[in-house]
């Protein structure tokens, strides 16, 4: 780090633990992207924004009440197959 630099954190908008590795993450609203719900009949029948664990990549659904419109319409631009 050079000398003089100011070092400024951004607020973290989402921490959680890993279930499948243990990590302990981070989320901004920029991580999220949405992948298809799937019911028992294999029908697509909309969509589930989640975030990727940094470590193993797990994916996890976004609670309902971080979700807002804007949030929402990130993740839609940002599909996963």
């Amino acid at each position: 780090m050079e000398v003089g630099m100011k070092v400024t954190q951004a607020p973290i908008w989402w921490e959680f633990v890993c279930g499948a590795c243990g990590a302990h993450c981070q989320a901004e609203p920029e991580d999220v992207v949405s992948r298809p719900s799937v019911d028992c009949d294999g029908d697509v029948v909309g969509r589930i924004c989640v975030v990727e664990c940094g470590r193993c990549g797990k994916q996890h659904d976004v609670p309902v009440y971080l979700l807002t419109q804007k949030i929402a319409k990130i993740a839609a631009g940002k599909r996963l197959k």
